[in-house]
């Protein structure tokens, strides 16, 4: 995307288009993967300073204050994330699909992999997580 973007070629939205996803893996399977992520991650914001993979850092910038003293929190134990959202993570492996239990273990899985993602991104890059996690980042 981005050096088709420097290439001049548009990205936009298509109302009717339909993308269906798959994915065969653990919750901690998709866990260790957003560890991986975030080292690609990294390469790619410094080889393409300005720009970002995707959107999770600007969300949780905009996140109020009190969450973003909670992710710090957590960014320093992830393992205490772990043992509060890999039980609700692997009963939604189990859930009916459309379920309510399921949609929320699919949050609590983006939050696990979110903090893990941002926990190895800290840890790599060197620079502190309240760095990351404020507006402008170089």
């Amino acid at each position: 995307g981005v050096r088709l973007r420097a290439a001049g070629v548009r990205q936009r939205f298509v109302g009717g288009a339909v993308a269906y996803q798959w994915c065969d893996k653990s919750a901690g399977e998709l866990v260790r993967d957003a560890e991986k992520f975030a080292a690609s991650d990294l390469l790619f914001m410094r080889t393409h300073p300005g720009s970002q993979p995707h959107e999770y850092l600007r969300r949780i910038r905009r996140d109020r204050f009190w969450k973003r003293g909670m992710r710090r929190l957590l960014l320093a134990h992830p393992e205490l994330a772990d043992l509060a959202l890999a039980p609700l993570c692997a009963l939604g492996e189990r859930c009916d699909p459309a379920g309510r239990l399921r949609e929320l273990a699919v949050r609590a899985l983006l939050l696990r992999c979110g903090l893990h993602w941002l926990h190895t991104l800290v840890e790599l890059s060197g620079r502190p997580a309240g760095e990351w996690m404020r507006d402008e980042v170089e």
